[in-house]
């Protein structure tokens, strides 16, 4: 008899610890799922900021801007314009 209740308290005790160690996991995944949806919170908006950015630098209007205001380039004149004629099937 006294065996039996040993045993089915060592079975209790695993049983606890298992349990615990199950909930122990569960509060783990929850944390670094919540610092995952941070991370990737922070990179959209990143990314968002990136592509708007990116959509004002590659604006030919800028580009133009930049070209004759701080390169100081112009637009070709017409007698500067080169028209190459590449012979097909040469």
């Amino acid at each position: 008899m006294k065996l039996k209740l040993a045993v089915l308290g060592l079975l209790n005790a695993f049983l606890l610890l298992g349990y615990v160690w199950c909930r122990l996991q569960t509060y783990d995944i929850g944390y670094e799922i919540s610092r995952n949806l941070e991370e990737l919170q922070t990179a959209r908006d990143s990314n968002s900021r990136l592509r708007l950015e990116y959509s004002r630098l590659s604006s030919p209007s800028r580009i133009r801007d930049e070209a004759e205001n701080r390169l100081g380039l112009k637009p070709l004149r017409p007698a500067q314009r080169v028209v190459l004629e590449v012979p097909v099937g040469g």
